[in-house]
């Protein structure tokens, strides 16, 4: 279902990849998938502080998007950020 939303990202319509994604969370609130990508979604569109929460949530439900986050190009902007999920040390 995230191809509706995903469709956005070439044309860099983030506020509708985002409409779209939290239409789909609505429904599939514990999707890890839909969360990273609303995270994606919401740091393109300068949402930071969404896209921390749902990004950490992302993490928490589906522990492989952690290794994701850290080269994600999608996420560059939030990555400085003291709160942005890093690997254990």
């Amino acid at each position: 279902r995230s191809a509706e939303a995903l469709r956005y990202w070439t044309t860099g319509e983030w506020e509708r990849a985002i409409e779209a994604l939290s239409r789909q969370h609505a429904d599939q609130p514990d999707d890890g998938g839909v969360l990273y990508n609303l995270a994606c979604a919401e740091a393109r569109a300068g949402r930071f502080e969404a896209a921390l929460g749902h990004l950490e949530h992302a993490v928490r439900l589906e522990p492989r998007f952690l290794a994701n986050a850290q080269s994600d190009d999608d996420l560059a902007e939030i990555r400085d950020d003291p709160r942005f999920p890093r690997p254990a040390a």
